[in-house]
């Protein structure tokens, strides 16, 4: 414990301070994510018309009426902004006659209704209601005697839709125990038995609990991540295609994610299949992701800077921007693709600053990991490639720098050797010599390993990552751009389209960069208590960005209107140059790109950046630290007035009107 303590005394104010920050942000963020519940497995509901599973109930000891049925709907398969609808209908049997009555009818959109002009809204269907809890099924005022009907039914109606979970509550506020009864009429293919269907259906009952139907992010998906979660399905059901029994309808719409490439999907997957199919499980990933990007930041910028200051004034301003807890929030691959470009930013940064020490495993793995995290983020989304490009000029860069070095330490060793006196002995001379000889071909390795391991990294890094990530999502992508009856397209017009989605592919959501430049709505919830997500820019952030921003500008124009040199002006220009063109590469990505949110969110990172550097600058002033200090009170005073928004709490239907 006391060596603990000793290196923990070794590290700076600042650098300890960011320990601490980065230490609470971790907690707060996996702690505020959402539920852990999750649904378990799914059945896939034909719509044909003998299609059905009937539930047999067994009321407990306490339990006399059926009070309330909740049901969890998965992929609903017919075109985004139609409706579906389940029927539950009641028996006194198995095989008798069904009374739709009560529970009745339940339409459900798929995501949000889309309404054709001259048509008037369905009032009866539900939105946003695909992968979130909904209790629909109307069960009168006072309930159904679990005595007398025992027995329900669940059918598809207009199309096939996948449940994840249904659960019927008593009027003690218990689970009732049910199981599929054998009289089920289940869609089974060749190969498959109906007792074998009938267990699959077990999976509609494998997580029995009572959900919470709170209208608040925490407990619901917004209606991108419902995107992400179909997806995470379609790969999780891999070629599974339901055998349609006759009177099946002939087309089926499959919906999955078009804008993010294989790698981002593949990693939403994992976090769903190790913690389920909740908000927490889909949202790790992404959330471990802005984690990261506040780390690898913080030790770019005091690499950049040479300044712990700096690098802790940029995580504060990261951690208190809003946007880092918003998008990190948020299941989708977003914040994957920033998390790999900055790794891949400060990895290349360590090349350009140190050069290429050895040719060894050790001395070129700055590189790998560069090349091999800029393949990552294309992989992630597609338009990663344009602000790859500013890494790729700054690699560039490090080589010019190494082609300095070796020009300083060439004529270093040419001079050493011209300086030998002419009596000087043969020994004398042939080690000079060697050592210019040695030189040249020292460097002339370097020059040679470096772009090679580089580019080797990247490209073909890129290549094999997209491959193994196409792998999960193949099938996924046979359903969404192909027949998967019968499938035609070969894997590289796969590997062409998860890389375009990031220019060409539309969710419902995919929006322009204005549409996320201050505040982005995450989720929306409905009635008289209800909570709206969003990812907010912290005002006191924003200034802070603005202001690094002005005071870069006017360190270059000042150092090019002086023509000023030097160790240090170098160093400045450099500080202020590299976040500068990193900003400018993301709004310009930001203008083209779908799902632009990455690259609006990674531009203000980098001013973050540039605020952290003009930090640095004001603190050698004596007033600097009181400045820092109230600046920091309206950081923190600012986020504490997001938090409402930010951590999804729900307030007064009237409170959230006032706010819009």
């Amino acid at each position: 414990m006391a060596k603990i303590f000793g290196k923990w005394k070794k590290f700076s104010v600042f650098a300890r301070a960011f320990a601490i920050l980065a230490l609470v942000f971790f907690l707060v963020g996996l702690g505020t994510l959402g539920s852990v519940q999750s649904t378990g497995g799914n059945f896939e509901l034909s719509s044909a018309e003998k299609a059905q599973v009937i539930f047999r109930l067994e009321k407990g000891e306490n339990q006399k009426r059926l009070k309330q049925i909740y049901i969890n709907v998965g992929a609903i398969y017919n075109e985004v902004g139609s409706v579906a609808t389940l029927r539950m209908g009641r028996s006194t049997s198995a095989t008798g006659s069904y009374s739709i009555y009560e529970p009745g009818d339940a339409k459900i959109a798929n995501l949000f209704q889309k309404v054709e002009e001259g048509k008037e809204k369905d009032e009866k269907a539900i939105d946003g209601a695909v992968y979130n809890w909904i209790a629909p099924f109307d069960m009168g005022d006072n309930g159904i005697s679990l005595d007398t009907y025992k027995y329900y039914k669940l059918t598809a109606r207009t199309c096939n839709v996948v449940v994840n979970e249904v659960v019927f509550v008593a009027d003690d506020d218990t689970v009732v125990k049910a199981e599929i009864d054998a009289a089920s009429v289940l869609p089974y293919g060749s190969g498959e038995t109906a007792e074998t269907a009938r267990k699959r259906a077990e999976a509609l009952l494998d997580r029995q609990y009572i959900p919470s139907l709170a209208q608040s992010s925490f407990f619901r998906f917004g209606e991108e991540e419902v995107y992400s979660m179909l997806t995470a399905d379609e790969i999780r059901a891999g070629n599974t295609l339901l055998r349609q029994p006759s009177g099946a309808p002939a087309h089926m719409n499959y919906h999955a994610d078009k804008v993010y490439g294989a790698l981002g999907n593949d990693l939403l997957t994992l976090g769903v299949s190790i913690f389920g199919r909740s908000p927490f499980g889909l949202r790790v990933f992404p959330f471990l992701a802005s984690f990261g990007v506040l780390v690898f930041g913080f030790l770019f910028v005091k690499s950049l800077t040479k300044s712990d200051k700096a690098g802790f004034a940029f995580a504060l301003l990261y951690a208190l921007c809003g946007l880092s807890l918003g998008f990190g929030h948020l299941g989708t691959p977003l914040t994957m693709g920033l998390f790999f470009f900055t790794a891949s930013l400060y990895a290349c940064y360590g090349f350009y600053s140190k050069g290429l020490k050895k040719i060894n495993f050790k001395g070129v793995l700055p590189l790998l990991l560069s090349g091999l995290s800029a393949a990552a983020a294309i992989c992630v989304h597609g338009a990663f490639a344009v602000p790859v490009v500013g890494v790729i000029g700054l690699f560039a860069a490090g080589m010019v720098r190494q082609q300095k070095a070796k020009n300083f330490v060439l004529d270093k060793a040419i001079a050493e050797a011209e300086a030998l006196p002419e009596d000087a002995s043969g020994e004398e001379t042939l080690a000079a010599k060697e050592k210019v000889a040695g030189t040249l071909n020292e460097y002339r390795n370097k020059n040679i390993a470096a772009p090679a391991v580089y580019f080797a990294a990247l490209l073909l890094g890129a290549l094999v990552i997209s491959l193994i990530a196409l792998i999960p999502m193949y099938f996924t992508y046979v359903k969404i751009y192909d027949n998967p009856a019968s499938p035609s397209l070969n894997i590289f017009v796969f590997l062409w389209k998860s890389f375009t989605g990031g220019f060409v592919g539309a969710n419902v959501l995919s929006q322009s960069a204005s549409g996320w430049t201050l505040f982005y709505p995450l989720f929306k919830g409905a009635g008289e208590l209800y909570a709206v997500t969003g990812s907010f820019v912290n005002v006191a952030a924003l200034l802070a960005g603005a202001y690094g921003l002005s005071f870069a500008v006017f360190t270059l124009v000042c150092v090019l209107a002086k023509r000023q040199k030097g160790k240090e002006v170098r160093a400045a220009v450099r500080a202020a140059l590299i976040p500068l063109a990193g900003l400018a590469l993301m709004l310009v990505t930001a203008a083209f790109a779908s799902g632009s949110g990455a690259f609006v969110f990674g531009a203000y990172t980098f001013a973050f950046m540039l605020g952290a550097n003009a930090v640095k600058e004001i603190w050698q002033y004596k007033s600097g630290g009181i400045a820092l200090v109230v600046c920091t009170i309206l950081l923190g005073l600012c986020f504490a007035a997001m938090t409402p928004w930010l951590f999804s709490i729900p307030l007064p239907a009237a409170v959230q009107a006032v706010f819009g």
